[in-house]
């Protein structure tokens, strides 16, 4: 299986306020990639069906 490797570089401290962002340094949901949304979905249901229930005990622990 083949795999792309994006890099961005990250905004150093509030420098995100003050800069324009190029268009290729935004972060968009189109971004990823079938395997990374499959994951994503993967640990989405995992929270729903596995930690929300059981948030209150988790909480007064």
């Amino acid at each position: 299986m083949a795999t792309a490797t994006l890099t961005k570089t990250a905004a150093k401290g509030g420098s995100f306020l003050l800069e324009t962002p190029q268009p290729g340094d935004v972060f968009t949901p189109a971004d990823l990639t079938d395997d990374q949304k499959l994951i994503g979905q993967t640990a989405e249901e995992f929270v729903i069906k596995e930690v929300l229930p059981l948030a209150k005990d988790l909480e007064n622990k």
